[in-house]
């Protein structure tokens, strides 16, 4: 349990306005907080007050079971593709020696599609290897994670250098 949450303290004060345990998935974590705060500090489920302490324990067992997509440890040399570089051991991406902010899962994509250069990738198949095997959602979800990945390395869809899409199948990195 963690009370490192603004807010979190509230409930120790008065635990009648403690409104949730709050559970995250990166680290797996369980958090008191109170108030509008349940989806602000970024958690993947919560439970409300009144709870059932097995509803509480169902809940957290069902997170430990979702698959979990954790990167190589070592993670490889660093990456070039011209001005785009990826150094999956230390997740940090540049264009042009100028840092790059990804998110996790635009990272994620970013080094599926660079660790095989040339390959051509589904969509379905990326969905496994960012998301993992038993994720469910529509497959046109990479598109939008592939278009903001696009516009932070600099790169134009109608004439992509970096990330390509492969029509009718998904999206390769490289040269044409």
């Amino acid at each position: 349990m963690s009370d490192t949450v603004p807010g979190a303290d509230a409930g120790r004060r008065d635990p009648g306005r403690l409104r949730a345990l709050v559970v995250d998935d990166e680290p797996p974590l369980v958090r008191i907080v109170s108030g509008y705060l349940e989806r602000e500090v970024g958690a993947d489920d919560y439970v409300t007050k009144p709870f059932s302490p097995r509803v509480l324990v169902a809940r957290i067992r069902a997170m430990l079971r979702r698959p979990r997509v954790l990167p190589a440890q070592g993670g490889g040399p660093v990456r070039r593709f011209g001005d785009p570089e990826i150094d999956p051991a230390g997740r940090e991406a540049g264009v042009g020696g100028r840092p790059v902010e990804l998110t996790r899962t635009e990272f994620d994509l970013l080094d599926a599609l660079s660790a095989e250069p040339r390959v051509a990738f589904s969509r379905r198949r990326l969905m496994e290897r960012v998301w993992g095997g038993d994720w469910y959602g529509d497959e046109h979800v990479v598109d939008v994670h592939v278009a903001n990945l696009r516009r932070k390395l600099g790169d134009d869809a109608q004439q992509p250098r970096y990330v390509r899409t492969v029509r009718g199948i998904g999206y390769r990195m490289g040269p044409p």
